[in-house]
Parts: structure tokens; sequence; C-alpha cells
């Protein structure tokens, strides 16, 4: 299985796990699938929680 139908199929924890097993070369695919899921979560935490203003370091560079 690719990083990305893990982490559709998958809960966190199992995608997370199994992402482990993989052979090498899915590694960087694994990475940059989890940073484009932060970068998700964190732009819709921006636009939600953060909106005016917040004092998270990152948001604040």
């Amino acid at each position: 299985m690719t990083p990305v139908v893990l982490f559709k199929t998958q809960t966190l924890n199992n995608a997370l796990r199994k992402i482990e097993t993989l052979a090498a070369n899915e590694m960087r695919k694994s990475f940059i699938i989890m940073l484009s899921i932060f970068k998700t979560a964190d732009s819709y935490r921006r636009k939600t929680a953060c909106h005016h203003g917040c004092t998270h370091e990152w948001h604040n560079l």
C-alpha cells in the first residue's frame, strides 16, 4: 500500500505503524504527505481558531 492509501483508509495510529514497515523509497512520499496534512490542518486552524490573532509561536514568526 502506498502512504496515501494508508492515510485515507486507516486511523492515524495504524497508518503510522504501517508506514514504518514500508520500503525505504516510500519514506519520502510519507514525509511529504504528512507535511501536507499538517499544512491543511494548520490552515484550517488559522481560519477558525486563530483568525483574531493568537499566541502560537509558529503563527507569529
